[in-house]
């Protein structure tokens, strides 16, 4: 939960610290084109060059509200996304913002899906470690146990050879202390 809410909050700061910077360079590139005659024509090119500022697409829209431009997908990690719960618990809620540019409207969504697929990247990273350490840890368990546990076959052995009557089966000293004290007290038996 709070690897959630902070994953979250740090998504929603890269969000909005790239948001401000299209924000003021869309606010100077308006203010520049607007006494120009030539402005929506400069404005349009300045924008399909530039096509998006980071995790900013933009849409410009004519004066009927008919998208004129759109900014093109990113290309970052194309084609891959988050799963939809996980965008659902990190997503930040971002608003688009409207800028008017004379009979203009450039409409720019923050978009965090290549953020949020960072952070699912590398949450399915640390879980891989995860795994992987808990697979090491339980190789390294099944060792110790296998080796700690080894002189319990040879007890067994001395225990059904004496029931059937064998009682001369004497058993070594063990690193064990627990193991040590039964076979010391079956080969004096």
């Amino acid at each position: 939960g709070v690897w959630v809410r902070e994953t979250r909050h740090a998504i929603g700061e890269e969000i909005r610290a790239a948001s401000a910077v299209a924000d003021q360079w869309l606010q100077v590139l308006i203010a520049e084109t607007r006494g120009d005659p030539r402005g929506n024509e400069r404005l349009m090119e300045h924008l399909v060059a530039v096509g998006r500022v980071r995790a900013n697409p933009f849409s410009v829209l004519n004066s009927p509200g008919e998208v004129l431009y759109s900014s093109p997908p990113s290309t970052y990690k194309a084609g891959r996304v988050a799963p939809d719960w996980f965008t659902a618990r990190v997503m930040p809620e971002l608003g688009a913002r409207i800028y008017a540019a004379g009979d203009l409207r450039i409409r720019m969504q923050p978009d965090a899906s290549r953020a949020t697929l960072d952070a699912w990247d590398k949450l399915v990273a640390a879980l891989g470690w995860a795994c992987a350490l808990l697979a090491v840890v339980w190789l390294a368990t099944r060792f110790a146990l296998d080796r700690a546990l080894a002189p319990l076959q040879q007890i067994n052995e001395a225990l059904a050879r004496g029931a059937g009557g064998e009682f001369d089966t004497r058993l070594p000293a063990y690193r064990v202390r627990e193991l040590d004290m039964l076979a010391r007290n079956y080969t004096r038996l």
